[in-house]
């Protein structure tokens, strides 16, 4: 990995991490090979129907991720009691 990698990584999904952190939540994100994991904690404060399914974050994080031209699988982790 590389500092340019994780930085385009940040900021292709900057605009989820501040819609988050308004809920709430924060986004945690790290490449492992061409895999960007993620992770979204939640904090004390955190709005528990304010968080969409992961069916719906998924592909919207992924398209987000191929718009700034980054091709990587995403593994993406909710809070625990997060699903819906």
């Amino acid at each position: 990995m590389t500092a340019t990698d994780q930085s385009a990584i940040e900021a292709a999904l900057q605009p989820f991490a501040e819609m988050l952190a308004a809920d709430g939540y924060e986004l945690h994100s790290r490449l492992e090979g061409e895999v960007v994991e993620l992770k979204i904690v939640a904090g004390a404060s955190a709005c528990e129907e304010c968080l969409v399914p992961r069916t719906v974050m998924e592909p919207i994080m992924s398209n987000a991720l191929g718009e700034a031209g980054l091709s990587v699988e995403i593994d993406l982790r909710y809070p625990v009691g997060g699903e819906h």
